[in-house]
Formats: structure tokens, C-alpha cells, sequence
């Protein structure tokens, strides 16, 4: 419901309104990117386009793709990237008619700190991310208030950790390893993690 709120918005948007539709464009974005991959907010806006890499599975015959993260302590890890995480992704930078490659230039951030995309070697802060999303939050709210009152509730009173909570709860979910699943949100003890196994589900993306 949030996700699809933000893009009926941003395609309704005039071509002539470049400033609004940008600005939907990178709510969009940023929640997607979050809600498909658990990234902590702070993350988000440290990876460059190189730090996505894939790998080819020759028994599967299928590219795998994945993002090297640092996280908190400084310390890297790896993550599964899924096919709607690089979806947004390739929306976003094609809307800005920027490189959609994930080679070359390491200083190429994947989330400038300017919406327009000048000064693109500069990374967003966590902060930053937190106010757009909930931004998206209250846009979204307001949007559903009416035809899915319950909904729009839930999203007036989210935050950004909301993401990796349902992240992380789905993922458990469906069944996904529980070790797997603290690798991919970068806890530092499984015990974190496990939280989740008995979390509540609730489908919005």
C-alpha cells in the first residue's frame, strides 16, 4: 500500500513538474531500497554503484546479485540484493538518466545527497533518510485515510526501523535460515535476530 501509493503519485505527476516528481522519485526509492534488502538507515547512503556485484551459478545457470554493506562498527558484510531491490534502483537512476552500471567509478554514490543529483560523490546522511521516509509515511497515510483507514493508521505511527522489522519477520516467515537472515541485517547476535521469529506479520509492500 506504501509502496504502491508513492508510485501512483509519482506517475501521475506532470513531465513539467520535474522538482515534485523528483522528490516522489527518491521517496519511492529510498523505501523500496529499504523494505526489499533491511538496510539500516544509515547504510543506505554510504554504498556506491560498484559495491554491487553479482555472481554466476553455473549449475542454476542464474546471476545472483549482491551489495557489500559497512554497517555498524565499521564492519562489511554481503547481501542478497532481490530482483525488487535492483528493480527500484534502475527506475530511480533511469528517471535521472544516470549510469544504471554497477562497475567503474567507485566514488559514484547510489543516493547522492542532493536530490538532483549534483554533488553525487557526497553521501546522505541517516538522518536525512529518516525524514524522507517519514515523509513517504505521512504522505501515504493521508492517501489510504479514507478506503484503508487501518493501514494508513499503522503508517501515521511507523518509522524507518519499522522496515527491518518486516523485513526481517517475512523473511522468517518464508522460511528463510535464521542465520542467513542475521547476516543480512548485519546483528550482532543471533538472539536479535530471533526476535522476529515470532513477530507479527503485515503485508505492505
Amino acid at each position: 500500500a506504501l509502496v504502491a501509493a508513492l508510485r501512483e503519485e509519482a506517475d501521475a505527476l506532470p513531465v513539467s513538474a520535474i522538482k515534485a516528481r523528483a522528490h516522489v522519485e527518491r521517496m519511492l526509492f529510498i523505501v523500496r531500497f529499504l523494505a526489499n534488502t533491511g538496510l539500516r538507515r544509515e547504510e543506505i547512503g554510504a554504498v556506491a554503484m560498484s559495491d554491487i556485484f553479482s555472481e554466476h551459478n553455473p549449475v542454476t545457470q542464474h546471476d545472483y546479485w549482491y551489495l557489500r554493506v559497512t554497517g555498524k562498527g565499521q564492519k562489511t558484510r554481503i547481501i542478497a540484493l532481490n530482483d525488487s531491490a535492483r528493480d527500484a534502483l534502475g527506475r530511480y537512476r533511469r528517471f535521472y538518466k544516470t549510469p544504471e552500471h554497477y562497475r567503474g567509478n567507485t566514488s559514484m554514490i547510489m543516493l547522492p545527497m542532493r536530490a538532483d543529483h549534483k554533488g553525487s560523490s557526497r553521501t546522505v546522511t541517516g538522518q536525512s533518510v529518516y525524514m524522507v521516509v517519514m515523509e513517504a509515511f505521512r504522505f501515504a497515510a493521508s492517501v489510504l485515510q479514507d478506503a484503508q483507514p487501518e493501514i494508513a493508521h499503522t503508517l501515521s505511527h511507523a518509522t524507518p526501523h519499522w522496515f527491518r522489522h518486516t523485513f526481517a519477520t517475512l523473511c522468517l516467515s518464508a522460511g528463510h535460515p535464521l542465520k542467513l537472515v542475521q547476516e543480512q541485517l548485519g546483528h550482532e547476535s543471533i538472539e536479535t535476530t530471533a526476535i522476529y521469529q515470532h513477530a507479527s506479520r503485515f503485508e505492505m509492500f
